[in-house]
């Protein structure tokens, strides 16, 4: 049965996993986590937005500790 439900398989079926014994044969694929869009871009914005401000911080401590104003 494997044999031949590979054998006959066309297009996208190539790509399915074999029902053949219970599909033990071919894993599952993995799940994918799903993010939507507007949420992912907010989310790294905001990090590069801290990402930015803690950069500007860490200069200005420095330029602080070597500069006496």
């Amino acid at each position: 049965m494997y044999r031949e439900e590979r054998h006959s398989a066309v297009g996208s079926d190539k790509a399915k996993p074999s029902k053949a014994f219970g599909g033990i044969i071919h894993p599952k694929p993995r799940a994918m986590n799903f993010v939507p869009l507007k949420l992912k871009r907010k989310m790294r914005n905001t990090k590069r937005r801290d990402i930015s401000s803690r950069k500007f911080l860490e200069a200005e401590k420095l330029i602080a500790q070597h500069i006496q104003l």
